[in-house]
């Protein structure tokens, strides 16, 4: 049997507005397989990550992909088999550690707060000029 479904946030039962965010519906493709008494779930999500990232405070998207194979034991009366808590475990697993928005991101200064990506703050420049 193979199902597909989106499911968002809510349904998952995953959004925490200050940790965790969706970058919209999670995709998940299911192949699923009986032997005996045993079923296997062969998944495959996909859908996008929102996150902040630790140096510049600045809000990105990343890349949800990752595929899992879980197996049930079946008893004889039951009709079926709820995967939700191991979809929701599985990407808050895949949720990065330590976001970047990029590999070279400058932060924020220390002092002022300014964002350094692009410019230069006030403080920055009187330590220079404090120094000559």
């Amino acid at each position: 049997l193979r199902l597909e479904e989106d499911l968002s946030a809510s349904q998952l039962r995953i959004e925490d507005p200050g940790i965790v965010k969706l970058g919209g519906p999670v995709h998940i493709s299911a192949d699923i397989t009986m032997i005996t008494d045993v079923v296997t779930v062969a998944l495959e999500l996909s859908g996008s990550l929102k996150v902040t990232c630790s140096r510049c405070l600045d809000e990105f998207e990343v890349g949800l992909r990752k595929g899992l194979t879980l197996n049930y034991p079946l008893e004889k009366q039951q009709r079926y088999i709820d995967i939700t808590d191991e979809v929701r475990e599985e990407i808050l697993l895949e949720f990065p550690f330590k976001p970047l928005c990029k590999a070279q991101c400058e932060g924020l200064c220390l002092r002022c707060g300014t964002k350094l990506e692009n410019s230069v703050c006030a403080c920055n420049n009187l330590s220079e000029k404090n120094r000559q």
